[in-house]
């Protein structure tokens, strides 16, 4: 099972970052999808160094970031096998939910996103194959 969390506004959070330290820690897949581009695109070398800080501290490796250089995001997520993901930006979470099979979930509404990210792990899980 995999799941995506969005950076800026989101995963920059300390209370995403406890609760995305917890799915790593229970062996879910996770994956960081920025609109952000790659450090060598950037302005400074050192561009992404936050980004970077936060993804050693949860636990998500480097291989599972995924810069989308202001592209939308939904084109990542279109012929993927994610969850879910959680993002900020409702504008891409609107497309995310509209061109792909990936929930977007708002990370806006108190800690309500942690239940809706909490029942579609369940449900995945309870799921009988087909």
């Amino acid at each position: 099972m995999k799941v995506s969390f969005d950076f800026d506004g989101t995963l920059d959070k300390p209370s995403v970052q406890e609760y995305c330290k917890s799915l790593i820690d229970s062996g879910i897949e996770v994956w960081l999808c920025t609109a952000r581009v790659p450090s060598e695109m950037a302005v400074s070398i050192h561009w992404n160094d936050d980004l970077y800080r936060v993804c050693e501290k949860v636990g998500i490796i480097k291989e599972r970031v995924k810069f989308c250089a202001y592209e939308d995001k939904y084109h990542f997520f279109k012929d993927s096998d994610f969850l879910w993901h959680l993002d900020d930006d409702w504008v891409e979470l609107e497309m995310i939910n509209k061109y792909t099979k990936t929930k977007g979930i708002s990370v806006f509404g108190q800690r309500n996103w942690i239940n809706k990210c909490d029942k579609l792990i369940e449900k995945f899980k309870n799921k009988k194959p087909d």
